[in-house]
């Protein structure tokens, strides 16, 4: 890396890919396929894992649903969530 710098906290990330693989991807593809695995492991949220992929959150969603795979939506996020909409009830 040259030190140069980019918006926020952003940094160009090079990866080689055998030449068979590279073909079957585009730039996109390879961000989307980086992003649900990322976010299919735990490593990081559906809003980190929307921008690594360039998506909206809906967008991601959406794909995670194409793809059959589960959104990662435990008890705690739930309590956080009803908690949340009872506050909103209040005001």
């Amino acid at each position: 890396m040259n030190g140069e710098a980019f918006e926020g906290n952003e940094w160009p990330m090079n990866v080689l890919l055998p030449d068979r693989i590279e073909a079957m991807l585009s730039p996109s593809e390879a961000r989307l396929d980086l992003a649900i695995g990322m976010y299919s492991s735990g490593r990081v949220t559906m809003g980190t894992a929307a921008e690594v992929a360039d998506l909206s959150i809906p967008e991601f969603q959406r794909e995670l649903g194409r793809r059959r795979i589960p959104v990662n939506y435990t008890a705690e996020d739930l309590a956080h969530d009803l908690q949340a909409a009872a506050d909103l009830a209040r005001r």
